[in-house]
């Protein structure tokens, strides 16, 4: 099986850069109500670190609301602009009957259109807070970013009774680092120098142009010629 990110993985950038300008456009988010929210939440102590505060601009909003919202920006605006060179990565690996699983800090409303769009129905992402429909502003547990995303990685494989050595995972930020480390299969899309210089040292496969599908592809048929369960073939 293999975990795949989202942000700066499929798409060039991460989904709520376009999902937030999108609401304000279409006038269902209003910047000085967002912002005050934001300063109300900052003032108060509550919230450690930006991530207790990534969602706070959707507030009082009811989730199947917020879900539509999301279906609309996804048909709209982003859905050209996946990277084609990974999608046929994904594509490849589903005709392979490798097991996807989505690990990403994107809230689950956003990533949700993505995965039904990519056949993925396993997502492990940033979980919002609901109370009776309505979305609190807050995440429901900790955001899934750097070591957590080890630590939801290694909660998942456990339920699957699967090694860390059976996993693969597809992911481009420096913060991946742990989860990239944590598997036996590693690739790297358009890495910074950071990056490019460790998978060099661990021997991850690299995509520098995820637009481009022979690289991706020509890394799946490397990694598919090495013996069946190598990584995670489930």
């Amino acid at each position: 099986m293999v975990f795949l990110d989202i942000d700066g993985t499929l798409l060039p950038r991460s989904l709520e850069q376009w999902f937030v300008p999108y609401l304000i456009r279409q006038g269902w988010v209003r910047p000085a109500k967002a912002a005050a929210s934001y300063c109300r939440s900052f003032l108060s102590g509550s919230s450690r670190s930006w991530f207790d505060l990534k969602l706070r601009y959707l507030a009082g909003m009811p989730l199947a609301t917020v879900e539509q919202w999301a279906q609309e920006c996804w048909e709209k605006v982003v859905r050209g602009r996946l990277f084609p060179g990974i999608v046929a990565l994904v594509h490849e690996l589903q005709r392979s009957e490798v097991r996807l699983v989505i690990l990403s800090g994107t809230p689950t409303f956003l990533a949700a259109p993505l995965g039904r769009y990519l056949g993925i129905a396993e997502l492990i992402c940033a979980e919002p807070a609901v109370v009776d429909g309505v979305l609190t502003g807050s995440l429901a547990r900790p955001h899934p970013r750097g070591v957590r995303k080890v630590t939801a990685a290694e909660r998942w494989l456990q339920d699957a009774k699967l090694s860390p050595a059976q996993a693969g995972a597809i992911a481009d930020h420096w913060d991946d680092r742990f989860l990239l480390s944590l598997v036996g299969w590693s690739v790297v899309v358009r890495p910074g120098l950071r990056l490019s210089l460790l998978a060099h040292r661990r021997g991850w496969s690299v995509v520098r142009d995820p637009n481009a599908a022979r690289e991706p592809e020509r890394i799946l048929r490397q990694k598919l010629s090495r013996r069946k369960g190598d990584y995670g073939e489930d």
